[in-house]
């Protein structure tokens, strides 16, 4: 029979320590990932300012739980209307991220009254668009 020699305390707390700070620096390169992926692709995107004719709540997808049934997914929508290179468009644009909660969105919306907004465009597919909605409340961008 062969036996191990043991790990001492020590040992035991650094290798622990260890395990601890490698997780915690997992969580925060995926919280910085998350938080930070969409405003640096878009930033870089050409800008016009819109004029805002409607907004509405729109069911997106559904996801699918085995389990639990479905679960809708929704997204603020917003009518604008702007031009590009001298060229009118008029189109409805994504104002804000998937949520599931319609409630909330319908909060966050009814915070964000106003006749115009930013509208950007991927420039490589300008089909790809966004409105940018701000809180009149707080007056901070928000998407």
């Amino acid at each position: 029979m062969r036996t191990y020699p043991a790990h001492s305390d020590r040992e035991k707390r650094a290798d622990r320590l260890m395990t601890i700070l490698f997780v915690a620096l997992l969580v925060v390169l995926v919280l910085f990932v998350i938080a930070f992926r969409h405003p640096v692709v878009t930033q870089s995107w050409p800008t016009a300012t819109a004029h805002i004719s409607g907004t509405r709540i729109v069911a997106v997808a559904a996801e699918e739980h085995p389990f639990q049934g479905g679960t809708v997914l929704y997204r603020v929508e917003a009518h604008v209307i702007y031009e590009i290179n001298g060229k009118r468009i008029d189109r409805w644009a994504p104002a804000s991220g998937t949520k599931r909660d319609k409630a909330y969105l319908e909060s966050w919306l009814s915070r964000k009254k106003q006749d115009s907004c930013l509208v950007r465009w991927n420039s490589q597919n300008p089909d790809d668009v966004e409105a940018v909605l701000i809180d009149t409340v707080t007056q901070n961008v928000s998407h």
